[in-house]
């Protein structure tokens, strides 16, 4: 079996919503303060090489963050939005909201800034803990280590930091407190066939304003051209969209989901250039991992 090297960030059964007859959909790519269009296969967009590799490993160990855990995240996420889609009134099983959860939060965090960042933090928390170690070795040490830290260092894994940073990413999409919370949520289908313009998706596509723990959160996820899937603490926000001007909501939507992305924007067509050029890239990004978060790994790092 072929191992895979181009890692899907925005995976293939998902922009395949937004293709035409010709099977292909409309790329918008930021390339030095530029937007640039084409019309390509979904297979050819949203990807990087290699993005979940662990470095240092052979290369089925080194590649199965994407074999394994991404691809069974997708899996379970296309039978989820083929029910969402299709307007499937069907009560979810646990098992579907499970996975269409687990989707939703690999959207917010798979993305290659987002794993670079993991990556970095991570090598710098090996680094300081690694640090801090040192200091305290001799009254950290236990029988079966070495006598000293030199010895113990030359057995760590040089790939350890990459192995964590990928780790705490499935750790983070697996979230034990964000996910229930989600799962809990009111879920609902807003079709927006009446809109005059369709739908946008891009590397952030999913729109959350507020944290979870908010009376009026919700979440906002294009699921295609004319079909937004919500879930709030009520259903209120559902409501709201669908009831409210399809193309307003079109248009505040794609504002949101524009204004967050960083290097690609996807639609139907070219013709919403405009738009994407005056609001990609206009959003802050929010840190994936917090000072609070990085003092505590490397507090873990020193006591082995």
């Amino acid at each position: 079996m072929s191992i895979p090297r181009d890692h899907h960030y925005v995976p293939c059964f998902y922009l395949k919503q937004w293709v035409g007859e010709d099977k292909q959909l409309c790329e918008y790519k930021l390339v030095r303060q530029r937007i640039h269009h084409r019309r390509t296969y979904p297979k050819g967009t949203g990807y990087k090489r290699d993005l979940y590799r662990v470095d240092g490993l052979p290369e089925h160990l080194a590649q199965v963050v994407e074999s394994k855990f991404m691809h069974m995240v997708d899996t379970q996420a296309n039978y989820a939005i083929e029910k969402i889609i299709r307007g499937d009134g069907d009560v979810w099983d646990p098992k579907q909201r499970d996975g269409w959860v687990r989707f939703i939060l690999s959207l917010r965090f798979r993305n290659p800034e987002a794993v670079q960042c993991l990556k970095q933090q991570m090598h710098n928390v090996w680094v300081a803990g690694l640090d801090n170690l040192r200091i305290n070795y001799v009254s950290k040490k236990r029988p079966t280590d070495p006598l000293t830290f030199e010895e113990f260092k030359a057995r760590t894994e040089i790939e350890s930091p990459q192995k964590a940073a990928l780790i705490l990413l499935q750790q983070i999409i697996d979230n034990e407190r964000v996910g229930p919370t989600i799962i809990e949520m009111r879920w609902s289908r807003v079709s927006l066939s009446a809109s005059r313009h369709s739908l946008l998706t891009s590397d952030r596509a999913v729109y959350m304003p507020l944290g979870l723990a908010a009376k009026d959160a919700y979440i906002a996820l294009p699921v295609a051209p004319k079909v937004l899937f919500v879930a709030d603490h009520d259903g209120a926000w559902g409501r709201r969209l669908g009831q409210g001007d399809p193309t307003k909501v079109v248009a505040a939507v794609n504002q949101a989901v524009v204004s967050q992305a960083r290097l690609f924007v996807w639609g139907v067509d070219a013709t919403q250039l405009r738009f994407v050029q005056n609001h990609m890239a206009t959003a802050i990004d929010h840190p994936i991992i917090t000072d609070r978060q990085k003092q505590e790994a490397i507090d873990a790092a020193g006591t082995f």
